[in-house]
């Protein structure tokens, strides 16, 4: 019985990480998977994908005008933030 207490711990931990995300939305660009991650303070990050379940800063973005539970709303302002420091990020390599 410990052990399987032991395991309702665990899982409840980790949703409690969790807890703070609203919304990751996963896009492929080409040969890239980025990340988009929404958080509970509307302080949204986006990440490239490398290996092994590492990844690469790629910009932040804040919004709070969307609606949490409209998941199509969300994964459309995702797509344009990520091409938006996508575009960002390459116009800065060109300076």
């Amino acid at each position: 019985m410990s052990e399987e207490n032991e395991n309702l711990e665990s899982v409840q931990e980790e949703e409690k990480k969790l807890e703070h995300i609203k919304g990751l939305f996963t896009f492929e660009r080409g040969a890239d998977y980025y990340r988009v991650v929404f958080y509970d303070d509307n302080k949204h990050l986006i990440f490239k994908e490398l290996d092994y379940d590492r990844v690469d800063f790629v910009g932040r973005f804040h919004d709070d005008s969307f609606d949490a539970t409209n998941l199509s709303e969300m994964e459309q302002l995702a797509e344009k933030a990520l091409t938006k420091a996508l575009s960002d990020r390459k116009q800065k390599r060109f300076l």
